[in-house]
Formats: structure tokens, C-alpha cells, sequence
């Protein structure tokens, strides 16, 4: 079993620097250590640009409304030609959109009402 006990001086550019104590326990040792390089970090990947989706209302007046049902309260009313952000899916088919000021609800799926554009 190899021991190094060394102080090595910490040259980081940290606010708070100074010297650091090694104290390792090896089963083999340094020199038969292989040293390990150290690379520098890639910068991030740039993100690529998303297609958004739209919905168009092809309704001439659609409920938009708080769940993904025809029961639920509604928030609000879109006209023919209107075109919403699609967020998502419902798992029964209901778009779930952003409205232009910001607002979410769901909207049916119906072509007769409203398609992905």
C-alpha cells in the first residue's frame, strides 16, 4: 500500500485560495498510476429552432375551456380563421392551447371546429 502526505498550493482563481493538504491512500504506487487528461468543457450545443404548431378555428364560434371536456367551464371564445398555439394533445384528442393573450384551455378537436394548421 503506497501513502503520499504532500501540501500542494491551490493556484485557482477562487476568491478564497491558499494551500490544500493531500493526504492519499493507493493500492498501487504514482508511478504506476497513468495520469488522467483533464479536457475542457465543450461549450453547449446551440438549441435548434422548434416548429410550432398552430390551430386553426374552422368553427365559426368554439368554447375554449378549462379541461378536455365538453362539461367543463368556459373560459373563453374563439372565432373562424383564429389561429392558437398548440401546447398539446389530449390523450382524447382535445387540443390544449394558448389563446393570444396568454391564456390555456382546451379546445375539441372536432374538424369541425378546429385542425392543426
Amino acid at each position: 500500500m503506497y501513502v503520499s502526505d504532500e501540501w500542494r498550493e491551490d493556484k485557482s482563481r477562487n476568491p478564497v485560495y491558499g494551500w490544500q493538504r493531500l493526504y492519499i491512500i493507493e493500492s498501487k504506487p504514482e508511478e504506476y498510476r497513468k495520469p488522467k487528461r483533464i479536457e475542457k468543457a465543450e461549450p453547449d450545443a446551440p438549441i435548434a429552432p422548434v416548429e410550432i404548431q398552430t390551430v386553426e378555428i374552422t368553427g365559426e364560434i368554439v368554447n375554449v375551456r378549462t379541461q378536455p371536456k365538453s362539461s367543463s367551464a368556459k373560459i373563453a371564445t374563439v372565432s373562424k380563421g383564429q389561429r392558437l398555439i398548440l401546447v398539446a394533445v389530449a390523450p382524447n384528442g382535445w387540443f390544449q392551447a394558448e389563446l393570444l393573450d396568454g391564456t390555456i384551455g382546451y379546445i375539441t378537436s372536432n374538424p369541425k371546429f378546429a385542425k392543426i394548421a
